[in-house]
C-alpha cells in the first residue's frame, strides 16, 4: 500500500539518540523559550531522490497546521541524516511569511482555498543542510 514519504519506523536506536539529542532538545527550548518539553515519537518520512521514473507523489508545498485565524504558534523538526544540496532537500519554505499570513488569508476572495494557492509566487527558498555551528 502506498503510504507517501511516510516509513512505519517508530523504534530504532538511532531514532531514539537523534530524539534525545541535546543539541535539538536546546533548539526546541530556545524557540519555545520553555525547558518542560516532552518528546514525541512519529513516524519517519523517507522521501528518496527523484528520477525519470520516480517523482515525489504529494505537493511540493503543503500546510501542516489549521488555517483557522489565529493560527497558534507551532513547531515540528526535520532532521537531515547527510549533507543535502538545496535543490535535494525535503523542506522548501516562504521566508518571512509568518509575519504576513494572517492578512494573505483574510485577502483572499471569499471563495479561494488557502490551501490551493501558488505560494511559490511570493519567494520560496529549499532548505539544504544546516548551516549551524
Amino acid at each position: 500500500m502506498q503510504q507517501g514519504i511516510m516509513v512505519q519506523l517508530f523504534q530504532h536506536p538511532l531514532l531514539a539518540r537523534n530524539r534525545s539529542s541535546i543539541r535539538i532538545r536546546k533548539a526546541y527550548e530556545q524557540l519555545r523559550n520553555r525547558t518542560d518539553l516532552w518528546v514525541s515519537t512519529d513516524r519517519v518520512g523517507f522521501n528518496p531522490p527523484e528520477t525519470e521514473s520516480w517523482q515525489f507523489p504529494g505537493p511540493n508545498l503543503h500546510w501542516d497546521v489549521s488555517l483557522t485565524l489565529p493560527i497558534p504558534f507551532g513547531l515540528q523538526g526535520l532532521l537531515y541524516l547527510s549533507d543535502t544540496q538545496p535543490n535535494q532537500g525535503a523542506f522548501t519554505l516562504v521566508p518571512g511569511f509568518q509575519h504576513r499570513i494572517a492578512d494573505w488569508i483574510t485577502q483572499l476572495p471569499p471563495q479561494a482555498n488557502p490551501r490551493t494557492q501558488n505560494l511559490h509566487a511570493f519567494g520560496t527558498t529549499p532548505i539544504d543542510r544546516c548551516q549551524c555551528g
